[in-house]
């Protein structure tokens, strides 16, 4: 029973390391993606990157703030999620825009912390 179980968790231990990983290899890569559109555009575009530094803890708060109201309203409430009209209407008031949200800052903190590392280490050309 202890081979087993010792087995068990070291397929366990594999799989979170092949997570890791994985998620290493997609958060270079939207790094890369970045750095590439800071590079190829900034010329076009000179002052995105410094907005998008600026902007991003800015979003950042707005999307914990918006997170907090949701589990706050949650927690005051003494029947929860214990229905389907109440479960519902939770996702119907909140899923869309933590979604959308969680989506931007996905897309603008690569960017704002490839213009941080711009800044620290400057493009040679």
């Amino acid at each position: 029973m202890l081979e087993v179980q010792r087995e068990q968790l070291q397929q366990l231990v594999a799989l979170q390391q092949e997570q890791l990983e994985h998620a290493r290899s997609e958060r270079a890569e939207h790094m890369d993606r970045a750095q590439y559109i800071l590079s190829r555009w900034g010329d076009a575009f000179p002052r995105f990157a410094e907005h998008c530094k600026r902007a991003y803890p800015m979003m950042e708060r707005a999307y914990l703030q918006l997170l907090a109201n949701m589990v706050e309203e949650l927690a005051e409430q003494d029947d929860g999620l214990d229905n389907d009209f109440a479960v519902q209407e939770f996702v119907d008031r909140y899923a869309m825009r933590v979604g959308q949200f969680q989506h931007l800052l996905g897309i603008i903190g690569p960017i704002a912390q490839a213009a941080h590392q711009e800044v620290e280490e400057p493009r040679t050309q």
